[in-house]
């Protein structure tokens, strides 16, 4: 059973993405470019769920054409001022609004959680060109920093005050490609760490989706917001910290030949 995406039809939350996330799209989507054979920058790419368009913003340097698309207007109109280079639809991914064989690349960050994902990967593999990539990628939320427990005990008893949605997580490596006439090339978790000061993390949690749900339920944002503080406050006390963010990334492209397609 998908999550329920409704949470981010949100002017809050769309300012919260556009404005607050760590740079961990622009991290991601270098290895993307790396992980795929071939002359950069890619002819065109599509970025399906792309909220407030900071992971569109990040195939910027490695595609001539980059567009997104995503369910909800709060995020697309906040998408279009903060990222200029791109262009912006509101969209699904079940039924995306481009024309068959459109785009070389395809990225899907954190967003698979939300469809009928065998429906999704079937559009995606429409839109994708003969020699198209699909790269399907998420991250954990910042809850640790190294060689430190603090963090982590302190985000602890966050998810006891804003749990997170259930129906949320989704392995990335087991997602149906196969079906979808792709086949996945490459698989691969690694951490990326984000120096962090107190203000840029509380900033930044703000935005969780848990948050989103307890103010949804009837909770304040000034309680919410001094609640984070005094949650992590003691965590950074007036310096900057790395997070540690923990990535899966897979790689899939279209098969090559209809024999293949029947392995």
């Amino acid at each position: 059973m998908p999550a329920d995406p409704h949470i981010y039809a949100s002017k809050r939350l769309a300012h919260s993405y556009a404005n607050y996330r760590p740079p961990i799209h622009r991290l991601v989507c270098e290895r993307i470019a790396t992980g795929i054979p071939g002359n950069r920058p890619f002819d065109s790419a599509l970025d399906v769920g792309c909220g407030a368009g900071t992971s569109t913003a990040a195939l910027l340097p490695i595609a001539k054409s980059v567009h997104g698309i995503d369910p909800y207007m709060e995020m697309i109109d906040a998408a279009k001022k903060t990222v200029p280079g791109a262009s912006f639809a509101c969209g699904q991914v079940e039924r995306i609004p481009f024309g068959s064989g459109c785009f070389q690349l395809v990225t899907a960050a954190g967003c698979l959680n939300y469809t009928d994902t065998e429906a999704a990967l079937l559009e995606i593999d429409r839109v994708l060109d003969p020699a198209g990539h699909l790269a399907v990628y998420d991250f954990s939320a910042g809850k640790s920093i190294p060689n430190d427990p603090q963090l982590s005990e302190q985000f602890s008893l966050f998810r006891q005050h804003f749990p997170s949605p259930l129906g949320y997580a989704l392995n990335i490596e087991k997602l149906p490609y196969c079906k979808a006439h792709l086949e996945q090339t490459l698989y691969l978790e690694f951490d990326v760490e984000i120096s962090m000061s107190g203000t840029e993390y509380i900033q930044y949690i703000l935005g969780d989706a848990g948050v989103e749900t307890a103010l949804r339920s009837g909770a304040s944002v000034v309680e919410s917001e001094g609640l984070c503080s005094a949650i992590f406050n003691s965590v950074f006390e007036n310096s900057r910290r790395n997070v540690i963010f923990s990535v899966q990334l897979a790689i899939a492209r279209k098969y090559k030949s209809a024999s293949a397609r029947s392995e």
